[in-house]
């Protein structure tokens, strides 16, 4: 990741202020990919003040939704997480990645039929996610739809055959 001090000197405090913005979008976006870099219970505060600063400065960056969102996840407060991830579906309706995180929150709380939902989507968005597939599988299996779920955990294990979860 690239900070403010990496690039060359911007000349106006607008490209200065574009430049900040860029590097917080950065961030965010990769903490929003990346959950598990961001330290469990550790600065929970800070983290919240600079996501809320990050859209504050760009309030069309999904990917600080998606960081604010996944953040509710972690902290269980799940109604403001799905919130956050319809903003960011608002903003940007083809990422395949904010389906399947909604999704996932959406069987956290115990919401299978959306959840199922939204791993479709996922899955019609990005033919390659294969934990959508996976995730879609064990909700369908739940459901009693042995066979799909099946073909699910199939396409599952055609794309990842490493990935022992879809056997």
């Amino acid at each position: 990741m690239f900070s403010t001090f990496d690039r060359v000197p911007a000349h106006t405090s607008e490209e200065i202020n574009q430049q900040i913005r860029n590097d917080i979008r950065e961030r965010v976006h990769h903490l929003a990919m990346h959950p598990e870099a961001i330290p469990r219970r550790l600065r929970e505060h800070r983290e919240e003040w600079d996501i809320a600063r990050a859209i504050e400065l760009d309030p069309k960056c999904a990917s600080s939704f998606v960081a604010r969102a996944s953040l509710y996840r972690r902290k269980r407060e799940f109604y403001k997480a799905i919130s956050d991830f319809d903003t960011a579906l608002r903003l940007n309706p083809q990422d395949a990645d904010i389906r399947l995180l909604r999704g996932c929150t959406q069987q956290e709380r115990g919401e299978a039929d959306k959840a199922t939902a939204d791993y479709t989507e996922a899955i019609r968005l990005d033919p390659r996610l294969v934990v959508a597939y996976y995730n879609r599988a064990h909700n369908l299996w739940i459901r009693g739809d042995y066979d799909q779920a099946i073909a699910d955990c199939t396409k599952a294990i055609e794309l990842k055959p490493k990935w022992g979860q879809a056997y």
